[in-house]
């Protein structure tokens, strides 16, 4: 690879990054499509170009998430940033942004400890220059920090700041929203957080940003199930899955595929429940991903089903994790299709 092409990869990085919300936008599968290069472009910047390695490095948070190649992406920063030692603890912003990613990475593994240390850094960072852009998105991984450590005041406390940086800001407060939505399911108010992503699935569509609406509508498919609300559950995972390119998603469509396999559960049909289930725990490992916090209630279903199947349960679930991603997506797409048939195996 020529240095020109490295910085050529960089430039497409953040420029994909930049439009990661935008309907229609052709730069991430123009970055995906060249992502095998990566590695190499990263290995021949952090020697030629440093400043170019920290835009590329910084640009892939969501990429590697979405290729289901989270571990790849935390090697590569990682390795990195230990590559180029004192130049990635400055103050530059765009080295803020890879100890970011390092932060936002390690959650999705479930490392705590190592998501907390990169994101404060990546937030001293950020708040040493006031980049308020920066500094909201570290903020809000603070909170989902939190969530997973199911610590309500810290999440409103974060996701607060996230609304003060936004100032208006739609983008923003989009990652506000959303947090706040979380802190108010932790601290018990499942209304008022079903209110906020409701919101905020409004508020994602009038940005153009079809993926991010579906993330909230499967967040209310959970809560109304959690909520013994059948109907919604099943109204809101469907508007989820009829997004366009949610089934190419490696972090998304696995966490869609396991609501709709919790929501057969709790229906009765429970074969195909556990086979759903099995697949998106499969495509979690796959992807290197720590599933999302999840609730008592979908645990309760997903023990039930085990225990109705407990003679075939080895048997099922061997052939739901033998599902490819698509073909997973496809059968729960499909299986929430028939809902009002009868239940069963």
């Amino acid at each position: 690879m020529e240095l020109a092409e490295a910085r050529d990869l960089a430039a497409l990085a953040e420029r994909a990054h930049a439009e990661r919300h935008l309907r229609g936008a052709g730069s991430a599968d123009e970055l995906a499509a060249r992502s095998a290069d990566i590695a190499a472009a990263l290995d021949l910047l952090a020697r030629d170009d440093p400043a170019a390695a920290a835009v590329l490095a910084g640009s892939l948070s969501r990429c590697w998430q979405e290729w289901g190649r989270v571990e790849e992406g935390l090697e590569l920063t990682i390795g990195l940033l230990a590559r180029v030692g004192e130049a990635g603890q400055s103050g530059d912003p765009r080295w803020s942004r890879a100890h970011l990613v390092v932060g936002e990475l390690s959650f999705r593994r479930g490392d705590q400890e190592a998501a907390l240390a990169a994101t404060r850094f990546a937030a001293l960072g950020a708040a040493a220059l006031d980049d308020r852009a920066l500094l909201a998105e570290a903020e809000t991984n603070l909170a989902r920090i939190a969530f997973r450590d199911g610590d309500a005041p810290r999440i409103f406390r974060h996701a607060r700041r996230v609304q003060a940086l936004a100032d208006g800001d739609a983008r923003l407060m989009t990652k506000a929203t959303h947090m706040l939505g979380w802190a108010s399911y932790t601290a018990g108010d499942l209304a008022t957080a079903m209110e906020r992503f409701e919101e905020n699935a409004e508020r994602y569509g009038d940005l153009g940003d079809d993926l991010g609406a579906a993330m909230e509508w499967a967040n209310l498919g959970d809560l109304a199930l959690e909520a013994g609300d059948h109907q919604a559950a099943a109204r809101y995972l469907a508007a989820a899955f009829a997004t366009p390119g949610l089934a190419d998603d490696g972090y998304l469509a696995p966490s869609l595929v396991r609501s709709a396999g919790v929501l057969l559960g709790a229906l009765g049909h429970d074969e195909r429940s556990l086979e759903l289930l099995a697949a998106a725990d499969a495509a979690y490992r796959a992807a290197g991903l720590e599933p999302d916090p999840g609730d008592d209630a979908a645990e309760e279903v997903e023990r039930g089903v085990r225990e109705r199947l407990a003679e075939r349960e080895a048997e099922i679930a061997t052939r739901g994790a033998a599902m490819g991603r698509g073909e997973s997506f496809a059968a729960a797409r499909a299986a929430l299709s028939g809902l009002a048939g009868p239940a069963g195996g």
